[in-house]
This record gives structure tokens, C-alpha cells and sequence, in this order.
């Protein structure tokens, strides 16, 4: 009997939502209900998949721009750092990087405590490793990278009577002045430490191609 009741009763209310038409309204609200969570949905996935094909695009442009940097854009965005350098015939080199060129570096290795730093230039030919680089990359053409290369330099050292040490890559020496420099070596005069470049004073004149070249000082 109870049950009947609770029929008779929930038919009266349907009968009365009928027939003020509030049944077809409810109706309505559910189906508009149902379309806003179906859009709300669609567009949380929109978002996510934006958000992943940012990720992806970001990673691939990364890749990218990895895949076209040279070491020397990665040695200018490092300019100052101390790094150790593995150079053909000198083995491991530490020093801190100070100048970058076209096809060169200078570093300022550490001599006789850290009060004391000694400038050598390498050729990037004779680098054969670099460690302790950041990762970061200079993507600015020619950012901070000096314009000229290893034959401007040492024609330079020439010009000015500069005495230099010239280590090669076969692990031996020839120190003097370069009398000069040619499309791929450059002529040195052998010369005692302490007397000026003079034909007198002249033992022998070394050329020494560019590409034998690990490191040059200034003694």
C-alpha cells in the first residue's frame, strides 16, 4: 500500500511538471548540462594538446639549433669560464677562457699558484676535447668572436719582434721570432733567449706548418 502511495504520488507531481511544462524545461537543462561538459571537455583536451605540441616544438627547436652551433659559439658563451683543454701533444691544459677567434683560443692557464696566469693560444685544430664547457649556446653571429684568424695573429707577433714559443704537436718546441708567415706556416727564426732577432744571432729558421701547431706563447 505504501508503495502505491509513493506512485500515485510521484505520477501527480509528473502530471502537474506536464502540465505547467516544467518537465520539458528540466529536459532542456539536463541536455544544455550535458553539452557544457561535453565542450568543457573537448576543450581541457584542446589545452593539453596545445600545451604538448608547445613542448614538443620547443624541444625540436632546441635539437635544432643543437645540431647547428659550432664549439666556437660554445667557448663564446663560456668566455671567462675555467675549463681544461685536451690539446694534441700537450695533453690536458686548465685555464680560464679568455679570447675566441675564428679558428683559435686563448686561455689563461693557471702557472705557479692562481695569482699567476699565463696566456697561450691554441688553434682549434689542435683541441681535442673541451671540458667543463656550461652547455649554453651564443647563437648571435659573431657575438664576442674576434673576426680575424691564427695568420693575423702571428703575422702581428711578427710585425712587433715578439718572441714566441711555439709548442707542436709531436710534443717537442722551437722558440724564436717569426720572421714570416705563409698561407698554411709560418717562419721562425731560432734565436738565443736574451739577445734580439739579428742575422748574427740567428741558429737556424724553422717552418713550421700551421697544422703541427698545439700552442703558442709569448716568452
Amino acid at each position: 500500500m505504501t508503495t502505491i502511495r509513493c506512485h500515485r504520488r510521484l505520477f501527480g507531481k509528473l502530471d502537474v511538471f506536464a502540465a505547467t511544462g516544467q518537465v520539458d524545461g528540466l529536459a532542456g537543462r539536463l541536455k544544455r548540462m550535458r553539452w557544457s561538459r561535453l565542450f568543457d571537455d573537448l576543450e581541457a583536451q584542446l589545452v593539453r594538446l596545445e600545451a604538448a605540441d608547445l613542448e614538443s616544438e620547443i624541444a625540436e627547436r632546441a635539437r635544432s639549433e643543437r645540431g647547428q652551433a659550432s664549439l666556437v659559439q660554445a667557448l663564446v658563451a663560456d668566455t671567462g669560464r675555467d675549463v681544461t683543454v685536451r690539446v694534441l701533444g700537450l695533453g690536458p691544459v686548465s685555464g680560464a677562457i679568455a679570447d675566441v677567434g675564428q679558428d683559435w683560443l686563448m686561455l689563461d692557464s693557471t702557472v705557479q699558484g692562481p695569482a699567476r696566469r699565463r696566456s697561450a693560444l691554441v688553434p682549434l685544430q689542435a683541441v681535442q676535447s673541451v671540458a667543463g664547457l656550461s652547455g649554453f649556446l651564443d647563437q648571435r653571429e659573431g657575438a664576442s668572436q674576434r673576426r680575424f684568424g691564427l695568420r693575423s695573429v702571428l703575422r702581428a707577433l711578427g710585425r712587433d719582434r715578439t718572441m714566441v714559443r711555439v709548442q707542436l704537436s709531436g710534443g717537442w718546441w722551437v722558440q724564436g721570432t717569426i720572421d714570416r708567415v705563409g698561407r698554411d706556416h709560418c717562419d721562425l727564426a731560432e734565436h738565443p733567449d736574451d739577445a734580439p732577432r739579428r742575422n748574427s744571432e740567428v741558429r737556424a729558421v724553422q717552418s713550421v706548418p700551421f697544422w703541427a701547431m698545439a700552442a703558442i706563447r709569448q716568452i
